[in-house]
């Protein structure tokens, strides 16, 4: 049960429904900032949507956050992405992945670790854009602050949603 009340945030469905906004409704302003950077990174972003959702699961995987990776299965997959990818990057085998998805992986890696060294960067660096390498770097750090969120808080899994054991 999460550790505070589930509430209706001012938002369209099916985003008003679904448990990380309910939970984050408790504070309007974290409901405004977190909701409208998430909604442009999801929807707005100059990064590849393929490799947008590889990032986000890895986030999910790294912090052990259920929901976080659940949701972000359901989103992979109508990208595209199978299922032993979805588990190839929960598991952390990034060299089952092309060149440049590995390199945004391993990216990912090292922003959630805070420790972005020079070959890291570079790996990705003749990959992306100025823009979306920002974009990713963002994109990872924001996943995160979510998950952490989701885990303090004891957010559960929404309806016919399963976490980090799916698929």
């Amino acid at each position: 049960m999460a550790r505070v009340p589930f509430l209706t945030p001012d938002l369209p469905e099916p985003a008003a429904s679904a448990n990380v906004f309910r939970a984050l409704a408790n504070s309007p302003q974290a409901t405004a900032g977190m909701g409208n950077l998430g909604g442009r990174l999801l929807t707005r972003g100059s990064l590849d949507p393929r490799l947008r959702e590889l990032a986000i699961l890895r986030v999910g995987a790294l912090l052990r956050c259920d929901y976080e990776f659940g949701q972000h299965v359901l989103i992979a997959r109508g990208l595209g992405v199978t299922d032993d990818e979805i588990r190839a990057v929960r598991d952390g085998d990034l060299g089952a992945f092309a060149p440049a998805e590995s390199a945004v992986l391993r990216f990912a890696d090292a922003v959630e670790q805070c420790y972005v060294d020079d070959a890291a960067h570079a790996s990705v660096a003749g990959l992306l854009s100025a823009e979306q390498l920002v974009e990713l770097t963002v994109l990872v750090g924001y996943y995160g602050a979510v998950s952490r969120f989701l885990l303090a808080m004891d957010v559960e899994l929404d309806e016919g949603v399963q976490g980090l054991e799916h698929p």
